[in-house]
């Protein structure tokens, strides 16, 4: 839990939205593992970048939602391809940070408790 002094309160959640569908990158082309802490092997497997005084170890990539997703085609095709994956049961987790997925914020904190965004 981090103070804010400008707005007089704690800075313990961040919403931060992938760039743009071609994020989902990561996970079309993991490995097929939908284990806890399985790495990113091939994609956009960097974290968010993070700032000096809130979030100096970066902040996970949470792929719930996608900003920038302004070409329908494009976004058609990276659902299409996220629901095959996951009818397959191949979908990795969908918290990435530090190069490995983590399927909820317990246990990426359980793994990184020097996270300060809380999922």
């Amino acid at each position: 839990e981090r103070f804010c002094p400008k707005e007089r309160g704690t800075k313990q959640w961040c919403k931060l939205d992938l760039p743009g569908p071609g994020d989902f990158s990561a996970l079309l082309r993991a490995k097929d593992s939908k284990d806890d802490g399985s790495p990113c092997t091939d994609g956009a497997c960097g974290d968010i970048g993070g700032d000096r005084r809130y979030h100096p170890h970066g902040v996970a990539k949470v792929f719930y939602t996608a900003h920038h997703a302004v070409d329908p085609s494009e976004t058609k095709r990276y659902i299409k391809a996220l629901k095959e994956k996951l009818q397959e049961g191949k979908l990795p987790p969908p918290i990435l940070f530090n190069g490995r997925f983590y399927r909820d914020g317990d246990h990426l904190r359980a793994a990184h408790p020097d996270v300060t965004c809380i999922i």
